[in-house]
């Protein structure tokens, strides 16, 4: 799809809009500073704009890219690269609030036929997603509702998407199926394993709505949500996600993509049908939520 690099970068002639500025990890240059400047306004990027693109810029951005719909209204490429449909998604970053607007407003966000204990973790998931819940200040990770996640595991302000996990499934559950309170990404899918709780994505195991879906990087760091809603073909998922974008969001996400190793079911039903309603919220209609 062809995009103006000009109605992003006004500055540059005809000559120069042929080259789009590809980013990637090593790549020091003004370039780098302007992504990095568009990661932190996002609330994807807490580091200092320095021009180079090392380890923390690339986390970022991949975060981002999995957080992030085109302009095609597609997921973009999680590959690590500030590419043109990335470029254009870090200046547009509305394609996510427009699922969040329409999924606000749906009243079927919770697929049919799926078990008890599924649904009560979550209605109480949709119900923070729906507040809404955000961090104040913004980048803090802390505010009224922030807080309570992190103090239920014990914690003061940190990262808080393992703790919002926590959170919902021990307050909807009255227990925590894996035992203790986890903040950290990692070790919760490792103490997963141990129970026979965390399935590899790589595996023949199918995700359910309930089901911790989890990213891990190299780097020992992470990301989890509570999955939502699983698309007819299986290859996508709704994911509601705390500290996402500093908030607690409804993301989509494609199976196996980037760092995503795999789910986490800790429900006393792990083996109940896979005979539930798929479909996932629509990205592209500003009516109510429906699912394709």
């Amino acid at each position: 799809m062809a995009i103006s690099l000009r109605k992003i970068f006004p500055w540059l002639n005809a000559q120069e809009e042929s080259s789009y500025p590809v980013l990637k990890k090593g790549s020091i240059n003004e370039y780098v500073g302007i992504a990095q400047q568009q990661l932190q306004i996002n609330g994807f990027y807490g580091g200092r704009i320095d021009n180079d693109f090392g380890t923390n810029t690339h986390n970022a951005v991949v975060h981002f890219q999995q957080t992030h719909l085109g302009p095609d209204k597609k997921p973009l490429d999680d590959n690590g690269l500030v590419e043109e449909e990335t470029w254009w998604a870090l200046f547009n970053p509305l394609a996510i609030e427009k699922i969040e607007k329409t999924a606000k407003k749906s009243n079927t966000l919770i697929p049919a036929s799926i078990s008890e204990d599924r649904e009560k973790v979550l209605k109480l998931a949709v119900q923070e997603f729906k507040k809404p819940v955000k961090e104040i200040p913004n980048g803090s990770n802390w505010g009224p509702d922030v807080k309570k996640y992190l103090q239920y595991c014990g914690i003061g302000p940190n990262a808080w998407c393992a703790c919002f996990v926590n959170w919902i499934v021990g307050n909807s559950l009255n227990k925590i199926p894996w035992g203790t309170k986890i903040a950290r990404v990692s070790v919760l899918y490792a103490k997963g394993k141990t129970l026979g709780m965390s399935h590899s994505v790589n595996s023949a195991y199918k995700p359910r709505p309930g089901d911790l879906y989890v990213i891990v990087h190299a780097d020992g760091t992470g990301h989890v949500g509570i999955v939502l809603r699983v698309s007819s073909d299986g290859k996508s998922l709704n994911v509601i996600e705390g500290n996402s974008a500093n908030k607690v969001a409804l993301r989509t996400r494609v199976v196996g993509a980037g760092n995503h190793v795999g789910y986490m079911n800790y429900f006393d039903d792990a083996n109940d049908s896979y005979d539930f309603e798929k479909g996932l919220i629509s990205t592209d209609n500003s009516g109510l939520g429906s699912t394709r």
